[in-house]
């Protein structure tokens, strides 16, 4: 068992409430302990190097600004919607907003990710499988 005085699930579904109802802040209290999620909802702007993948030459970085779509929470982050299919989006690809860009798995629960914009996928720079962190840039879409 875990030694942390809250069940991590309540910290998960309040970093989806949040996340998803575009909150700064919630707060949940439990006996003597409060747990507080505060999130800046707010588009990042990304300047600079960012690996580009979709690309054969994945590793070579390229000068880009745009509108980065960023992990609402911590967790395994994939590109399709199952092993074997077809990426959400690729380099190259226009997305709307609310159009799915990937999936978030936090403690056995997958959330979908949309995207807060429209406009071209320019850059991914989160890697298929790997951990992402709440406010990690998953995708950088280059506004319509």
């Amino acid at each position: 068992m875990s030694d942390l005085p809250v069940d991590p699930i309540v910290v998960t579904r309040l970093g989806e409430i949040s996340a998803r109802y575009g909150l700064e802040l919630i707060e949940y209290t439990s006996g003597s302990t409060t747990v507080r999620v505060v999130s800046d909802q707010s588009p990042v702007v990304i300047t600079g190097s960012v690996r580009q993948s979709g690309f054969p030459s994945a590793g070579i970085e390229k000068n880009i600004s745009g509108t980065s779509v960023r992990a609402p929470i911590m967790g395994v982050y994939y590109r399709s919607p199952s092993p074997g299919e077809p990426a959400f989006v690729e380099v190259g690809d226009y997305v709307a907003i609310g159009d799915p860009i990937g999936t978030i798995e936090a403690m056995k629960v997958f959330s979908e990710v949309v995207s807060e914009v429209a406009g071209v996928i320019i850059a991914i720079p989160a890697e298929n499988g790997k951990l992402v962190h709440s406010g990690d840039s998953l995708v950088v879409i280059e506004e319509a």
